[in-house]
């Protein structure tokens, strides 16, 4: 009988961050529970990680320099190669009406600012979880 191993691929996050106290924390946190991080502090530098990662998880801030988080969600929506990837978007003074056009533009989560560290894992973890749930569905 043959040897089975199981091979997985590294859980991997591209935090889109241009606070670099936040950003710090969030790649932390998200190491903590088992994501291997990339950064990007700006949205263009945000599409080329997407892009060239593939992550699962994308931790997304609204307001970055030079293309905004609400940009960023639709083109990774509308993008075959990323778009089951799971998008958690933090940030403060959002209106209710804004949140619902991010969820309309394919957020999958919100998480206002400041936030609890355990919320933020938590609510990560659960998006994770969902997307390879999604994905599993799709493939079998």
């Amino acid at each position: 009988m043959r040897a089975y191993r199981e091979t997985r691929r590294k859980k991997i996050a591209v935090v889109a961050e241009d606070d670099d106290r936040v950003g710090s924390l969030v790649e932390e946190l998200l190491k903590e529970i088992g994501f291997e991080t990339h950064r990007a502090a700006d949205g263009v530098t945000a599409i080329n990680e997407i892009l060239e990662r593939k992550p699962d998880v994308l931790i997304l801030d609204l307001v970055l320099p030079r293309l905004r988080g609400q940009e960023i969600c639709a083109m990774v929506r509308k993008s075959p190669t990323v778009n089951r990837t799971a998008i958690v978007v933090i940030s403060g003074n959002v209106e209710a009406d804004s949140k619902a056009d991010l969820f309309r533009l394919g957020a999958d989560d919100f998480v206002s600012k400041p936030f609890q560290t355990d919320e933020l894992t938590a609510r990560v973890q659960a998006v994770y979880h969902r997307a390879q749930h999604r994905a599993h569905t799709i493939t079998e």
